[in-house]
């Protein structure tokens, strides 16, 4: 349903080499160090204020959350992410070196406020538009 486009060379073929056919299709160990992720249920309750139904309407937003989360996760490069992982790993060995747990040191991974805090009502709208 969603365009992800993909190298083309002049001809406007595309060009694409076989570790990049599933960019943009799923997230990757560390994509939660350098982005804020929730799942796709708890984006839905944050926006709507209740339980998805199974209907063509919420089917239809969770589909636009699950594509936005991808967006988002899929917004730093792939040895950016796994870079950031490895200095986490780093920073937490030194920690416990020291004496102390480094997971302390890290941004909470939830829970998050019951609410749209980080943008995902505008985000779907415009995957919509």
């Amino acid at each position: 349903m969603f365009p992800i486009r993909r190298p083309t060379d002049e001809a406007g073929y595309v060009v694409e080499v076989e570790k990049d056919k599933l960019r943009f299709l799923f997230g990757r160990a560390g994509d939660h160090l350098v982005t804020t992720f929730q799942c796709d249920l708890c984006h839905f309750r944050n926006i709507t204020k209740r339980s998805p139904a199974r209907d063509e309407q919420d089917e239809m937003l969770l589909h636009f959350i699950r594509r936005a989360s991808l967006d988002a996760l899929w917004s730093r490069e792939k040895g950016t992410v796994k870079n950031t992982l490895r200095e986490i790993g780093n920073i937490r060995e030194r920690a416990r070196l020291l004496g102390f747990n480094g997971d302390s040191m890290l941004p909470p991974m939830g829970p998050h406020p019951i609410s749209d805090t980080v943008g995902m009502g505008l985000a779907v709208c415009i995957l919509q538009r």
